[in-house]
């Protein structure tokens, strides 16, 4: 979203954006602390609400954002004076407004790539907005990998979809893949998880349960 509104040279004091469906705060921090626009983020999510205004304290911009508990779709009709307006992860802005997800699918990419796409096409089709690293759905922050990147958006749907295929991925410092640390994310973060996990694997799984040492002795 910064590198969107850069280029167009606004007034960074006299620029105030309006975030719509802002969720956790992720476009309006980052605008606010990269552009030093005024901020104010709509959303019908209290928690994530409160999640946004320590993000924007962290940030260090609590000045320059403000974040209301409301319902946008009654917002807009009374809105005023705003230069920018975001409206983009929310989807299905006229159907059941706390019913209607953004969707992130985790970056399983090398792998399962005709089934990432077959729930990109049904999230779609449901009237959600998926989200995905490799169709540019992430926002890339400031002082971030495009790893962390992911792991912070995950943060910013309302439900993840978990693929868990037979290769683990390559691991980040910490010896953990990407997918892992976008789970554990969507976990501190309280995000509802969907978990897709390949036959195979829950055979290995049988096979290792049977095998670890408890399971043996047992037998014995």
């Amino acid at each position: 979203m910064v590198e969107l509104l850069r280029p167009l040279g606004l007034d960074p004091a006299g620029t105030k954006l309006l975030d719509l469906g802002c969720g956790k705060g992720a476009v309006s921090v980052t605008v606010a602390h990269a552009l030093g626009f005024r901020t104010v983020g709509i959303d019908a999510c209290e928690v994530f609400l409160e999640e946004a205004k320590q993000k924007a304290a962290e940030w260090g911009v609590s000045h320059k954002c403000r974040f209301e508990l409301k319902d946008l779709r009654e917002y807009v009709k009374e809105a005023s004076g705003f230069d920018v307006v975001v409206f983009a992860s929310l989807g299905g802005l006229l159907g059941d407004y706390h019913m209607i997800p953004s969707i992130f699918v985790s970056s399983t990419i090398i792998d399962l790539h005709h089934l990432r796409e077959t729930i990109r096409d049904t999230v779609a089709d449901l009237g959600y907005t998926p989200v995905m690293s490799e169709h540019g759905d992430v926002g890339y922050l400031p002082d971030m990998t495009a790893a962390e990147s992911c792991f912070v958006t995950v943060n910013e749907c309302r439900l993840a979809v978990l693929i868990v295929g037979k290769r683990y991925g390559s691991k980040e410092s910490d010896g953990r893949s990407v997918t892992h640390h976008e789970f554990l994310s969507a976990k501190d973060g309280k995000i509802p998880v969907i978990t897709l996990v390949d036959r195979d694997v829950l055979t290995f799984e049988q096979v290792y349960d049977a095998s670890a040492p408890d399971a043996c002795q047992r037998q014995v």
